[in-house]
């Protein structure tokens, strides 16, 4: 009967020390687990795992010739590209907006446009804008928005 009081204290010893262990063991995936969410498992400029739409478009002369050489500016986010021989650009916006100023410049092109109320889940913005090469004046802007499906 000793014997068998022996072994049960025993197994009752090694069984707290499960349960000490386990316990801990929840406790460090519970942090982890915390982590994650607060820091977020993506890339993103900003360290928060969030990306910015894509802002792309066309800028054209009243002809419809591409304007080469214009300067584009997020101002939101001081992103900026240049459009190429074909009047086209493309630059990622590193971090989300729910508006979006973005500047022109660029020869006699000088001007600025905005979009507001920009639904989160917008993961691209595309301008076109016809500009008069002469005067820099905005003749004709479109734009869209696109999410995915």
């Amino acid at each position: 009967m000793k014997e068998r009081g022996a072994q049960l204290s025993r197994y009752e010893g090694v069984r707290e020390e499960w349960r000490e262990w386990f316990s801990d063991l929840l406790g460090v995936a519970a942090v982890l687990i915390l982590l994650v969410f607060l820091f977020g498992c993506g890339g993103g400029s900003s360290g928060t795992g969030l990306q910015g739409p894509v802002l792309e478009g066309l800028i054209v002369s009243p002809d419809g010739e591409g304007v080469e050489g214009v300067t584009i500016t997020v101002s939101e986010t001081g992103d900026q590209t240049v459009s190429d021989q074909n009047g086209e650009f493309s630059v990622d916006v590193t971090s989300p907006v729910d508006d979006i100023s973005v500047e022109l410049n660029g020869g006699q092109i000088q001007t600025g446009i905005s979009v507001n109320n920009i639904p989160n889940s917008t993961t691209g913005i595309n301008i076109e804008v016809t500009v008069d090469p002469d005067t820099g004046g905005v003749t004709d802007t479109d734009v869209s928005l696109t999410a995915p499906r």
